[in-house]
């Protein structure tokens, strides 16, 4: 592929600029061009989430799934990446085409909150490479006190979830 040739695609652009970091690739996918695009086709595959779990479930996500994705849009241009709160995307979203509605109530209660930052922190951490392991040339990478932190936190998560 002649140098440059991607940026005539969304899809090859976003997966090169998560590669590479390049600016120029950067510059393509914030054109409101781009964004127009990518927007409409994040709002035609929710409606599609939702349709096929109404159709199979026979429960109305649509609510909760674009409030969920609503939140994580708007994280975007926060101080925290929207990088650091994908898992708890994730989770709500896999939980909602499933049919496993949470009531709004429990979702802005002080326990979800903390359950979510503590799936999100650890999530994190494992994604970034911070956590101690051994990488392909045997040598040890991260932070041991990464490791027992990550150790802990996933303890948490068990013992919240009983």
């Amino acid at each position: 592929m002649p140098d440059g040739s991607f940026l005539t695609s969304i899809a090859s652009t976003a997966f090169a600029f998560m590669e590479t970091n390049d600016e120029n690739c950067l510059r393509y996918l914030q054109s409101n061009e781009t964004r127009q695009m990518l927007l409409n086709n994040l709002l035609q595959f929710l409606h599609q989430l939702s349709e096929e779990t109404c159709e199979t479930l026979g429960k109305d996500i649509h609510l909760q799934l674009y409030s969920a994705w609503g939140t994580w849009l708007m994280s975007v241009g926060e101080d925290k990446t929207a990088r650091q709160v994908e898992p708890e995307l994730l989770v709500r979203t896999i939980n909602l085409c499933a049919g496993n509605m949470v009531d709004d109530d429990i979702i802005s209660s002080i326990d979800y909150k903390n359950i979510s930052n503590i799936t999100n922190k650890v999530c994190f951490k494992l994604e970034s490479g911070k956590v101690s392991g051994i990488n392909c040339n045997g040598n040890h990478n991260g932070s041991h006190e990464s490791t027992n932190e990550v150790e802990s936190d996933m303890k948490e998560l068990v013992v919240r979830h009983k």
